[in-house]
């Protein structure tokens, strides 16, 4: 079974195929040749290349024609990223975008199974670190890549936080901010209005691998993390 936006095959009764195997992705980088050196040198950005993951279903219900209007605009409700779960790695949150222009109706009827194809990111979130905590003295990212967190700040005027060697500079806080560094975003505490005025340092913080200290400096009354510990798909 795997959950997508908000449902999941199950309510469409589609049966999951359990051979399902997850494709690493590839990084981004060219080749150049060197006049002179032997092989060829590899260069890039250090970032990866979104996932094609498909997903073998077989149909057991009994009226195909409901059912796969039902699927299709499940699927294609809009073309926003969403979190997809898969039982078999229960522990695992992707994010995930459907862009098949599969005829999910003909190919039911004429098979009685479909092969569902997601476009996903490289990497997967850890659902252990999807939960808003308090930000305390330290913490630990136990996985090997760099977390992008989101940081609710409740405090007024100047202030600074430090995760390890990331620093986040603020400025006239009148109540409190969000700062979400993995859609490079800075609100007001309710998500309405953008507050990057109050922000004085750049990029935004992350967490990096390992145990990291924390320090903060100003009129700062609470932080919360909703850290989002990542790992590469494979």
């Amino acid at each position: 079974m795997i959950q997508f936006n908000g449902k999941n095959t199950d309510d469409f009764h589609l049966i999951l195929n359990p051979d399902v195997s997850f494709t690493a992705p590839k990084r981004n980088e060219q080749q150049e040749k060197i006049i002179g050196l032997d092989g060829e040198i590899f260069y890039g950005d250090d970032t990866f290349s979104n996932v094609e993951q498909s997903f073998p279903f077989q149909y057991i219900g009994d009226d195909i024609d409901r059912d796969s209007v039902l699927i299709s605009n499940w699927l294609n409700m809009d073309n926003r990223w969403h979190e997809l779960q898969f039982k078999g790695r229960p522990d695992q949150v992707y994010l995930a975008k459907y862009t098949e222009q599969l005829n999910i109706q003909r190919t039911l009827k004429y098979y009685g199974k479909a092969i569902l194809t997601f476009t996903i990111k490289p990497y997967f979130f850890l659902k252990s670190g999807l939960s808003e905590l308090n930000l305390g003295s330290s913490i630990t990212n136990p996985t090997n890549r760099c977390a992008h967190p989101r940081l609710k700040i409740i405090g007024t005027g100047n202030m600074t936080i430090q995760i390890g060697k990331e620093k986040l500079s603020l400025k006239n806080v009148d109540g409190g901010v969000i700062v979400d560094s993995l859609y490079n975003t800075v609100t007001n505490l309710t998500g309405t209005k953008a507050a990057w005025d109050k922000v004085t340092s750049y990029p935004l913080p992350v967490i990096y691998p390992g145990k990291q200290n924390i320090l903060v400096t100003g009129t700062i009354n609470k932080v919360t993390v909703i850290p989002r510990w990542e790992m590469l798909v494979g």
